[in-house]
C-alpha cells in the first residue's frame, strides 16, 4: 500500500496576519494573565492620546503625581489628606477613591479637544455603592462642550455625555464587581459598552470643545466623587470598532471579572 501525502502551501502577508494574529493572542489571553494596553497587542495603540495606568504602592497624598503613559501627567487632590491610596486592582494597580473627596486631575490637553470628531474611551471600574458618581469629566460648567462619565443614579447603569448630549445605559453593574467600559464615537453616533458587548447607541454628533482639566473620580469643578476604584483609563482620537473593543475586553479580563 502506497501513502500519499498531499501538502498545500499558501502565504499569508504580514498585513493580512497581523489582526488575525492580535485576536488570537486574545483569544489566549482570556483565562490566563491580564495584559495593560500595549503596542504589541492594543489595535489603534499609536492613536492612543491618553493613558493613565494607575499603578503605584501606599497611600497617596494631595499633590502627588500621577503619571501617564501616553499624554499629560495627573495630580492628586485630596483634601482630607486620607482615603485614597493604590491598591491590588483589576490590572496590577489601580487607584481607590474614599467617595468624599479625592479626584486624579491631568491639566487641559488640546489633544482632549476632539470637536465632532471620534473618539474612545475606556477604563476598568469597581464600585463600592451605586450613585451619581463622576469616572472621567472634561467639561467647561454649563458649556454644553465637554464630555462627561458617569454612574448613574441608584439603578447602576452608565451615563455619558458628549458635547451636551446625555446617555442613559441599559445594562446594570454590580458593585465589587470589575466592569470595563468604553465609549466610542464613529461618525456621530456614540456606542457605549459593558465588558465588551454593546449596551447602547445613540447619536451625539455635538462638538467637544471644552478646555479644562481632565479629573477621574469626580466632576472637574467638584462633586459627585466616586466611591471605588479605576484602573487603566484610556483615551483614543479614533472611534474603535466593536471587533477592536472586545478584542481588548478579552484581552484584560483573564476571563473572569
Amino acid at each position: 500500500m502506497k501513502l500519499i501525502y498531499i501538502v498545500f502551501l499558501f502565504s499569508i502577508s504580514s498585513t493580512s496576519w497581523a489582526q488575525p494574529k492580535k485576536m488570537m493572542q486574545a483569544m489566549m489571553a482570556a483565562g490566563g494573565a491580564c495584559y495593560e494596553l500595549d503596542p504589541s497587542w492594543t489595535p489603534q495603540y499609536g492613536a492612543i492620546v491618553a493613558y493613565w495606568k494607575l499603578n503605584g504602592t501606599g497611600s497617596i497624598a494631595a499633590g502627588a503625581s500621577i503619571p501617564a503613559t501616553v499624554g499629560t501627567g495627573a495630580v492628586a487632590v485630596n483634601p482630607n489628606a486620607t482615603g485614597m491610596s493604590y491598591a491590588s486592582s483589576k490590572l496590577l494597580q489601580g487607584i481607590q477613591f474614599d467617595g468624599v473627596d479625592d479626584k486624579v486631575c491631568a491639566a487641559n490637553d488640546a489633544a482632549l479637544a476632539f470637536g465632532t470628531g471620534d473618539f474612545t474611551f475606556a477604563l476598568w471600574l469597581q464600585s463600592t455603592v451605586l450613585g451619581y458618581q463622576n469616572l472621567f469629566s472634561r467639561d467647561d460648567a454649563g458649556s454644553g462642550g465637554g464630555l462627561d462619565f458617569l454612574v448613574n443614579t441608584g439603578n447602576g447603569v452608565f451615563r455619558t455625555w458628549v458635547g451636551g448630549v446625555a446617555i442613559n445605559g441599559n445594562i446594570n453593574i454590580a458593585t465589587g464587581k470589575w466592569v470595563h467600559v468604553t465609549l466610542a464615537r464613529r461618525s456621530g453616533v456614540i456606542y457605549q459598552y459593558v465588558n465588551g458587548n454593546l449596551d447602547i447607541s445613540a447619536a451625539a454628533a455635538g462638538s467637544i470643545t471644552a478646555a479644562s482639566s481632565a479629573c477621574m473620580g469626580q466632576y472637574f469643578g467638584g462633586g459627585y466623587p466616586l466611591n471605588g476604584m479605576l484602573d487603566d483609563v484610556a483615551v483614543w482620537n479614533v472611534g474603535l470598532t466593536d471587533v477592536q473593543i472586545k478584542m481588548i475586553y478579552d484581552q484584560q479580563s483573564c476571563g473572569k471579572n
